[in-house]
């Protein structure tokens, strides 16, 4: 990304800590206001202190699913290095598919793959949004896209916003689409419709208060001692822009 071989990226988590570390990337747009993730856990496992000494799994250190994880462990008294056996998964399916073949004890996870596990008997042990706020995902790109190609920004900006609006006018379709497109059963698709429509963010924005959150998070991994404006992370000019001339708030 930091050397335009991609214009665009999804991974806004990753592009948010590399523009606090001063590399050239924005962030354009949110898609989630609040985290979808969930923490499951083996059938027999009904407590968060049941984890102690058990193998857990998340995305990576510095990945928005270790913070999470920290923040629920911390409504039991527990920390993750300490109390259990952190164990880094990367991709969601990969984690998916590692608790269910035992090599994991409890794993966290967004929609559709917490519904998958729970299906199968696994045990939802705390949602990542009753005790974490954080930006989740939507759209980077390198400073210099922004200033040299305003309109095809906005052009993205506009489709997404319309996608957006689109999958919270027409549920039955999304679920539709979504069931067919990642293979899930109709009432997968469904439940990780609801969840993911209760934390979309609703104009492509999330609060300050979040932002600098996520901010103060990334500024400690590499011990910065100067503030990190929100300026330099975010630009939401363009999208205000696509906002007011698709008569969206």
């Amino acid at each position: 990304m930091t050397t335009k071989e991609m214009g665009y990226t999804t991974a806004v988590g990753a592009g948010l800590r590399s523009a606090v570390r001063g590399l050239p990337l924005k962030v354009v747009i949110y898609f989630n206001g609040r985290p979808l993730h969930v923490l499951v856990a083996r059938p027999e496992l009904k407590t968060l202190p049941d984890l102690r000494r058990k193998v857990v799994g998340f995305a990576g250190y510095g990945d928005s699913t270790e913070f999470m994880l920290r923040a629920i462990l911390r409504q039991a008294g527990m920390e993750l290095e300490k109390d259990v056996q952190a164990f880094q998964v990367s991709g969601s399916g990969q984690r998916l598919q590692a608790l269910l073949s035992g090599k994991l004890d409890a794993a966290i996870v967004p929609p559709p793959f917490n519904f998958e596990a729970e299906s199968r008997g696994f045990v939802r042990l705390m949602s990542a949004a009753d005790v974490f706020e954080t930006s989740v995902s939507g759209l980077a790109l390198h400073a210099d896209t922004l200033k040299e190609k305003p309109a095809q920004v906005k052009k993205m900006l506009r489709a997404l916003l319309k996608a957006q609006r689109f999958i919270r006018s027409n549920k039955n379709e999304s679920v539709r689409v979504m069931a067919q497109w990642l293979k899930l059963e109709p009432a997968i698709a469904e439940a990780s419709y609801d969840i993911y429509i209760k934390g979309m963010s609703l104009n492509g924005m999330v609060p300050e208060r979040v932002l600098e959150s996520d901010i103060e998070r990334a500024r400690k991994e590499p011990q910065m001692r100067e503030p990190v404006p929100v300026g330099r992370v975010v630009d939401f000019g363009l999208l205000k822009e696509a906002l007011h001339e698709l008569g969206m708030k």
